[in-house]
């Protein structure tokens, strides 16, 4: 995915453009996933190269901007600027110039460090309103390991501009809250007009969606993330429901197949 040609697909009303913000390392296949062997992934190294350096797991990080009936909506935050993530990524710093102007909305599908990193510059979306779910904000104040985010939040919160939304709720018009629970209390995604899920990190690297039980280090409840996971499975293996993602390679928007006995997300075109 290159940054200055960001993909777009229309959903309806509603355009969605992938930006990246950062891709680098995140760390030993084996240590993310400490109960899985490293041979256990030889047999995804070749569907998604992009994903892997050696045994370690390269790590996109890209946001979604929606656009639609009158709105601007920024899904997630990216790392944001350089030594606020304790994270060793390539690239740092790309997102702000490759967004438009005038986000009038931040949605966060959860708040882990690689989710909120933009939401540090104050002038950024000065006058945007943050929606996300109350038991995320909530632990988040109290647990985060963001040192920089509990007082964010709080400020924001202050200002009135944090909005809390649970499954169901309505983004946009037919932008649809949904929930994907157990890698991060309150853990959400969105349903685009029943034609695109945005799925957070439900399935992070896209080879949990073939081995669902897989659990990774940072999901809060990891059986819980394996059930979400195999749920989501379930509803979009060959359907023509676009599956969006801002870890997955490429510009991570693409559809979920099964092709010789594997569970495979393949990159829209």
């Amino acid at each position: 995915m290159s940054t200055s040609a960001p993909s777009t697909v229309q959903v309806g009303e509603v355009t969605l453009t992938q930006v990246l913000d950062a891709v680098g390392p995140l760390g030993a296949c084996n240590d993310l996933y400490p109960d899985v062997p490293l041979e256990r992934w030889d047999a995804y190294r070749p569907i998604y190269p992009d994903l892997f350096a050696g045994d370690t797991w390269r790590l996109p990080v890209a946001c979604t901007v929606m656009r639609g009936h009158g709105r601007t909506v920024l899904v997630d935050a990216g790392v944001g600027p350089a030594g606020w993530a304790d994270l060793d990524l390539e690239q740092e710093a790309l997102l702000p110039g490759g967004l438009p102007a005038g986000i009038d909305t931040v949605f966060f599908t959860h708040l882990h460090v690689d989710h909120v990193g933009w939401l540090a510059e104050p002038l950024l979306y000065a006058d945007a309103r943050i929606f996300v779910h109350a038991d995320a904000l909530a632990y988040a104040l109290e647990h985060s390991p963001v040192k920089w985010l509990p007082g964010r939040l709080r400020t924001l919160l202050d200002e009135g501009r944090v909005n809390t939304v649970a499954t169901g709720d309505a983004l946009l018009p037919g932008v649809r809250v949904v929930a994907y629970p157990g890698h991060y209390p309150g853990h959400l995604g969105l349903d685009v007009e029943g034609r695109a899920l945005l799925i957070g990190d439900a399935a992070p690297h896209p080879a949990l969606l073939d081995q669902c039980g897989w659990h990774f280090r940072f999901d809060h409840d990891a059986p819980l993330a394996s059930a979400t996971r195999a749920a989501l499975v379930a509803e979009v293996a060959d359907t023509d429901t676009l599956v969006v993602c801002g870890h997955y390679p490429g510009s991570g928007i693409g559809r979920v197949v099964r092709r010789d006995g594997v569970i495979e997300w393949e990159e829209a075109r």
